[in-house]
C-alpha cells in the first residue's frame, strides 16, 4: 500500500479495554501528540497488551506496575490517560479529521502538508514576497504583469 505511511504517521488508538493495543508498538500516548512507549519494558513481555497494565476490576491503571516499568515521563502518561469505565473496546482514531473519520481527502491534504514541510518552503517565502512586490510594482502594463504571474 503506496499510502501506508500517512496512515500510520496520523492514526492512534483510543483506549478502551486495552485488550488490543500492544504496549509497545502501538500509538497511543498523549491524546495531543499521540506516539509509542519508548522506555524499555522491565516487567512485561513484549508482546503485552494495555490490559495488562489495567485493574479489571476497578478500571484503574495499576500504579505501582506502570512505576516500576517505565520511565518517569511516559509513566506520567500512562497515569494521565483516561480509562472508561464501560468496557469500550479500543479504538483506531484517524487524525486528519475532526470527527475522526478516515477521508482520502484529508490523507491527501495531510500528506501535502508533510511534503511542503520536508521541503522547507517557509525559509523562502520572504524571498518570493520580495520578487513578487517588484514584480507588481514595475511600470508596466497590468497585462504585463499578469503575463509574468502566470509564467512563474
Amino acid at each position: 500500500m503506496a499510502a501506508r505511511h500517512v496512515l500510520e504517521a496520523s492514526s492512534f488508538w483510543r483506549l478502551g479495554t486495552g485488550s488490543e493495543i500492544r504496549i509497545c508498538g502501538d500509538k497511543s500516548l498523549d491524546f495531543a501528540n499521540p506516539r509509542k512507549v519508548t522506555s524499555p519494558i522491565k516487567n512485561l513481555d513484549g508482546n503485552a497488551k494495555d490490559a495488562a497494565l489495567i485493574d479489571p476490576d476497578t478500571k484503574k491503571w495499576k500504579k505501582e506496575l506502570i512505576q516500576n516499568t517505565f520511565e518517569e515521563r511516559e509513566a506520567h502518561l500512562i497515569l494521565e490517560t483516561p480509562i472508561s469505565a464501560m468496557d469500550t473496546r479500543d479504538k483506531i482514531i484517524w487524525h486528519g479529521t475532526k470527527d475522526s473519520s478516515f477521508l482520502v481527502r484529508s490523507a491527501y491534504y495531510i500528506e501535502k502538508a508533510r511534503e511542503v514541510a520536508a521541503q522547507g518552503h517557509a525559509s523562502t517565502s520572504n524571498c518570493l514576497k520580495v520578487v513578487w512586490n517588484k514584480i507588481w510594482q514595475l511600470q508596466v502594463t497590468l497585462g504585463d504583469k499578469t503575463f509574468l504571474w502566470r509564467a512563474c
